[in-house]
C-alpha cells in the first residue's frame, strides 16, 4: 500500500512535470527550460547519492570477525591508552575472546550469530565472564564504519573498533 501511495503522490507527478518541461523545451528551445530540465533530472540522482553516502554501514559476518582494540578517539587520554595496552578483543566464528594483560588471562565465551536484519552476535555462555563482556555487545553503525560498545562495571562504556 505504501509503495502505491508514494508512486501516485510523488513519482507520477514528478515524471509528468519533467515530461512536460521536456516537451516545452523541445518546442520553444528556451535556455531557462533547459536548466530546469537538467535540475529536474539531476536532483533525484543527487538525493539518492547523498542518501547512500549518509546511510550506515551494514557489516557482514566476515567484516565483523577479527581483532578489535580500544577506540581511543572516543575518550582520548591516559585511561584509554592504558585500556588499549591491557585489553584486546577477538571475535571468531564461534567464540569471543578477551585477552587481559593485567591478569594475564584469556577469557573465551561462546557466541551465536543472528542474520536479520544484519549480522549480529550475542554471548550464549551463562557462566562467569570477563567484566568487559559481562553484558552483550551494542553495535553502532556509521556511514563509513562501525564500532562496538560494551558496558563494564569497572570502566563504564568501553568502545572497540576493528584493527
Amino acid at each position: 500500500m505504501g509503495g502505491i501511495f508514494f508512486f501516485v503522490i510523488i513519482v507520477l507527478p514528478y515524471l509528468l512535470l519533467t515530461g512536460g518541461v521536456l516537451v516545452i523545451y523541445l518546442v520553444k528551445r528556451k535556455r531557462a527550460l533547459g536548466f530546469l530540465l537538467v535540475f529536474l533530472v539531476c536532483f533525484p540522482v543527487a538525493l539518492a547519492t547523498l542518501g547512500w553516502l549518509a546511510s550506515p554501514t551494514k557489516p557482514s559476518k566476515t567484516d565483523i570477525i577479527g581483532r578489535y582494540e580500544i577506540d581511543r578517539s572516543r575518550y582520548p587520554g591516559k585511561q584509554a591508552d592504558w585500556q588499549n595496552a591491557t585489553y584486546t578483543l577477538e571475535i571468531r566464528d564461534t567464540h569471543v575472546i578477551v585477552r587481559d594483560a593485567r591478569t594475564k588471562k584469556i577469557w573465551s565465551s561462546s557466541i551465536v550469530w543472528f542474520v536479520e536484519p544484519e549480522y549480529r552476535w550475542n554471548i550464549t555462555d551463562t557462566g562467569k565472564r570477563h567484566h568487559l563482556i559481562a553484558e552483550g555487545p551494542a553495535i553502532y553503525r556509521e556511514p563509513f564504519g562501525y564500532y562496538y560498545v560494551f558496558h563494564s562495571p569497572l570502566y563504564g562504556d568501553v568502545f572497540f573498533k576493528k584493527k
